[in-house]
């Protein structure tokens, strides 16, 4: 069931639930209302009854009809008065004619409810007076027609009922937009998640409520993280590829060497070097891809022992190039790079170098910094931002797939290091790294 649909079930069932009990409490304030208004109105006409008694110069009771209301004159109107004391009737209103209000009960004074003529139904007032020259007490009985309060309470409920119904279908729209217009964000963020599943290029910056720019910001990582994670695996497929070139390549000169002088063969050793070298790379970028490009800081390594393989490899491929490949390695020197990563840096910078290099590439490694220059034709200062990118090759007569050099600047940012790339002298060019 959809969020829309929950909030709208929730709505009516509020409406249901609260809107007859304000009805039912509103329909019993009015019944009071009525009632004690009805009441007051009994009191006011007990009142001028009881001020209408008086006594003659005989001292007998006397009534002067001073009450104003053509219905005590009415007959069975439904409003009467009676003035009683305990033996008979003394005095009755019109509309009574020769009937009684039978009215039975011991107080001095209350509120009751009796049956009147013609089965109506009273509402009845009394109270008992004394009178000085009478002996018994005088009680004085007002009543009116229930119904009348029944028929304005009738009125006022089908009015009210009426009104609850249209206050509760306006409540329900009330809610039913407010729902709408709650959910707006949601529908927002849904279309802009279809769209980034259809790969548009959307800014993470949205006019969202803080409770969901939460939620989007999460989004958008997530798709962000994902991203990198498929980056990360074409990066890593391509950094394996190139990891296994070199080897490759060596081993690539051996057997072209042996073809050509059959007993001039490389030794198993050499060949197990190599292919020892390519295992080694396999296994290290396939935990560089499962560890999805975090670094886990190491001891520190000694370079030489470290580069000694891939120096020897590389010599191979500098002697089937006719250059000459100086290295230059102090035995104290260290590094806190992993040693695979370290030997992928170098390696790469090197066979770079040979690369472009006409006759001479030397490699030097001191005071914690790494050097590697060649005697080429040199990079143009506004190119040399442009080599650094990933598939940038500046000499396309150079072999090479132009992922070198970006998969060092990869290596080096994930140790937070950075590649300086300038003119050698009098030619060529040069790579440092500084592991301070």
């Amino acid at each position: 069931m959809s969020l829309h649909r929950r909030f709208l079930l929730s709505a009516l069932a509020l409406v249901l639930i609260v809107t007859p009990i304000i009805g039912y409490l509103l329909v019993n304030s009015a019944r009071v209302a009525v009632t004690e208004s009805f009441d007051a109105r009994l009191e006011s006409i007990l009142n001028v009854a009881i001020a209408n008694l008086d006594e003659n110069e005989l001292g007998e009771l006397t009534w002067e009809d001073r009450l104003g209301d053509s219905r005590f004159r009415q007959l069975s109107s439904g409003w009467y008065w009676q003035i009683d004391d305990e033996n008979e009737t003394l005095f009755r209103s019109q509309s009574l004619y020769d009937q009684n209000l039978a009215l039975e009960t011991q107080e001095r004074s209350g509120i009751t409810v009796l049956q009147g003529p013609n089965a109506q139904q009273l509402r009845v007032m009394y109270r008992t007076v004394r009178r000085v020259n009478h002996d018994f007490p005088i009680r004085v009985v007002v009543a009116g027609n229930q119904q009348e309060i029944e028929d304005s309470l009738d009125y006022f409920e089908w009015l009210a009922l009426g009104s609850f119904l249209l206050f509760a279908a306006l409540l329900f729209l009330l809610f039913a937009l407010q729902i709408q217009w709650a959910l707006r964000p949601l529908r927002f963020l849904q279309k802009r998640v279809e769209r980034l599943q259809a790969n548009e290029n959307i800014p993470p910056d949205m006019h969202l409520p803080s409770e969901l720019k939460a939620l989007a910001e999460a989004i958008h990582r997530a798709i962000e993280r994902n991203e990198k994670l498929l980056e990360n695996s074409r990066l890593t497929a391509g950094n394996l590829a190139h990891a296994l070139k070199t080897p490759l390549a060596v081993l690539q000169s051996y057997a072209e060497r042996a073809q050509k002088v059959p007993d001039s063969g490389a030794t198993g050793d050499e060949w197990l070097v190599e292919i020892t070298r390519m295992n080694e790379a396999i296994h290290h970028h396939l935990a560089r891809a499962s560890a999805a490009g975090k670094h886990n800081p190491r001891e520190k390594i000694q370079v030489l022992p470290a580069l000694n393989p891939v120096f020897k490899g590389l010599q191979v491929i500098a002697q089937r190039k006719g250059i000459r490949l100086s290295v230059a390695i102090a035995e104290i020197q260290s590094s806190f790079l992993d040693a695979q990563d370290l030997q992928e840096v170098v390696g790469n910078l090197v066979e770079n170098a040979l690369n472009h290099a006409i006759s001479d590439v030397s490699v030097t490694f001191k005071n914690n910094e790494l050097l590697v220059c060649d005697d080429g034709p040199g990079i143009p200062e506004a190119k040399r931002e442009l080599m650094l990118k990933r598939g940038q090759r500046l000499d396309q007569r150079a072999e090479g797939y132009g992922l070198g050099l970006a998969i060092v600047i990869d290596i080096l940012q994930s140790y937070e290091l950075t590649l300086e790339v300038f003119p050698n002298e009098p030619q060529g060019t040069c790579a440092r790294i500084s592991f301070v």
